[in-house]
């Protein structure tokens, strides 16, 4: 009996099958017969085929781009099954296949419900919105209903994305501000600066304008100017009302709880005796900062780049790192080796024209900052670095490159993520760059000028590291260490194996051999020259350190070679700089148990 049930079923299931088989061969030959696609839905749903039943109505949506309405009811089910199924692309398209067909509010608010759980898929939100609403009449008021029914039902990247496009397309400045608070979430904060500096005449008499100011000025830590611009907005007509939403702000911004109930105390009330009576009972509930200013009350001001930076003779930047403390600093020092500056967290600085880079990791979202004749900051880029002629600059983050003028003018950026194990290469005249991608390893030779692509370069397999001669022609090491020319193939004749390499000039190679590992995945090692003419070479520095980064090691300036390294036997760091000319080697500075790396000059 058993046996007789098992072979029914299997009956039942080839029976299930060939069926299936036979309604799909009728709508591959004719997509509009409706009865036998009837008959195929009713089969999946039988047999709780989900998956069947979406993507029989993707591929049947696919050809019939007049939208039947005898498909549409089975349209909707399966972008109900999809959103259900977490089959969000195709939840999407057939959501968006509905609502260009028949254009109803109801369907759009169900899509929107279920949009702000998705997450695989393709485009942005803005972009599969305005999609969505391409076939209704007036699509301002159905964004903004989509928006009021986003506020009410919590729906808040939807509410976001809504008010991004009605501020952009729509020009409707009454959503400016809520966009602008999203741009502050995503870190974003020179695009609010720019926003409210093109659209101040509009805003001037709206109390959000100021707060956004203050919320921008607490992101770069300058207390003083959020108070300044919170009080104008307190006192205006309505600032009351919108001092919660300000102090939110700080709050997404992740100023310090202790630092916003402050400014909540302070402009709660702005008559002086009750601001007084708040500011007492502030410190009667935060006793631990009374003491915590005991300490620093009498503790000099903190050196200022700015100062530093007007010393005289040549300037160096050098990183300290402290291996008993793990802590780190970017260390400034003149030529007589006396240290004008110590900032505590940055990891390397360069120098630019007259002034420094380095990137502050002290916020929610890092940012590059350059000190000298102006203050210039990038948010939300991790990564800088210079071109040989100091001339222009890098500066990067997980997935997007910028290469910018010396006057700060973007020159050109381009969708890369550079690999952070090794830095970008420049060529000797600067005309061309090589970048590998950290998405997909492949390396692409990029024009410098104009950030135009012109070769890729895919054999990951073979190669270690690629950099840049002369122009665009390209070296590579392998993972044995050897260096070679490519197109045409002509390897150099180097005595040691390299684990990376650099031009310093047109005929003079300069590259580092790995002798041992050092902390943690550091190397020390021997630094050579190399001269691509006479085929000579001579180890001009042992015991130097290499470290994988973005940025190189080494700094090649004015004909000199400076790098750092570590004496393992005596336990010292130190700072040395190469003549490349005369041969001569300086030691510049020497430290007991201090790593030091990342060394940079600025000549004067």
């Amino acid at each position: 009996m058993k046996r007789l049930i098992i072979i029914l079923f299997l009956i039942v299931s080839m029976m299930a099958f060939a069926g299936e088989d036979e309604l799909k061969a009728k709508l591959e030959e004719n997509p509009r017969d409706f009865e036998a696609l009837q008959e195929l839905l009713e089969l999946y749903e039988e047999n709780d085929d989900y998956w069947g039943y979406i993507s029989a109505m993707v591929e049947i949506t696919g050809k019939l781009e007049d939208a039947p309405a005898d498909i549409m009811p089975y349209v909707l089910q399966a972008a109900r099954y999809a959103a259900d199924q977490y089959y969000d692309t195709e939840s999407i398209s057939l959501y968006t296949y509905f609502l260009n067909a028949l254009p109803r509010i109801i369907i759009l608010k169900e899509f929107m419900s279920k949009f702000e759980y998705m997450y695989d898929y393709d485009g942005t939100m803005e972009e599969i919105i305005t999609k969505s609403i391409s076939s209704f009449e007036d699509q301002k008021v159905v964004l903004k209903e989509i928006h009021s029914y986003a506020f009410d039902e919590y729906l808040t990247y939807v509410q976001k994305a809504v008010e991004k496009i009605l501020y952009l397309e729509y020009g409707e400045n009454q959503y400016m501000i809520p966009f602008l608070e999203s741009l502050l979430d995503d870190g974003k904060y020179a695009e609010v600066e720019g926003a409210l500096r093109e659209n101040e005449e509009d805003l001037k008499d709206t109390p959000m304008l100021y707060y956004m100011k203050g919320v921008l000025a607490a992101a770069r830590e300058n207390y003083d100017e959020t108070y300044k611009q919170f009080k104008i907005a307190r006192g205006m007509e309505g600032g009351a009302q919108e001092l919660d939403r300000a102090l939110n702000l700080l709050d997404r911004i992740y100023v310090p709880d202790y630092l916003i109930e402050f400014y909540q105390a302070l402009l709660m009330d702005l008559d002086e005796e009750n601001q007084l009576q708040n500011l007492i009972s502030y410190a009667a509930r935060n006793k631990g900062i009374q003491w915590i200013a005991g300490f620093l009350q009498g503790l000099p001001e903190p050196a200022k780049i700015s100062d530093a930076l007007q010393a005289t003779g040549t300037l160096y930047a050098i990183t300290e790192y402290y291996p008993d403390s793990d802590m780190i600093y970017l260390t400034l020092i003149d030529n007589s080796g006396k240290k004008l500056l110590r900032m505590p967290g940055v990891s390397y600085g360069r120098f630019f024209k007259a002034g420094l880079f380095y990137v502050d990791f002290s916020g929610n979202y890092p940012k590059v900052i350059y000190e000298g004749e102006e203050k210039k900051f990038w948010d939300g880029y991790n990564a800088v670095d210079t071109s040989p002629l100091g001339d222009k600059f890098l500066i990067s983050n997980d997935d997007h490159l910028k290469c910018i003028s010396s006057e700060f003018e973007l020159l050109w950026e381009q969708d890369l993520s550079p690999y952070d194990a090794f830095p970008i290469s420049w060529s000797v005249d600067e005309k061309y760059l090589l970048i590998e991608n950290y998405d997909d390893y492949i390396r692409t030779l990029i024009n410098a000028e104009t950030g135009e692509p012109v070769k890729t370069f895919e054999n990951v397999d073979e190669y270690d590291y690629l950099f840049l001669g002369k122009s665009n022609e390209v070296y590579s090491i392998d993972y044995d260490g050897n260096i070679q020319m490519l197109s045409p193939i002509k390897p150099l004749l180097t005595s040691r194996l390299a684990k990376w390499a650099i031009m310093v000039d047109e005929e003079n190679l300069l590259y580092f051999e790995s002798v041992s590992g050092f902390l943690d995945d550091l190397y020390l090692g021997n630094l050579l020259l190399y001269s691509t003419q006479s085929h000579t070479e001579k180890v001009i520095a042992s015991d130097v350190l290499f470290v994988p980064s973005s940025i190189p090691s080494m700094s090649i300036k004015v004909g000199k070679i400076l790098y750092a390294g570590y004496d393992t036997t005596n336990e010292k760091g130190f700072m040395e700089e190469y003549d490349i000319e005369s041969g001569e080697t300086t030691r510049l500075v020497e430290t007991s148990k201090v790593v030091l790396a990342f060394p940079d000059l600025l000549p004067r």
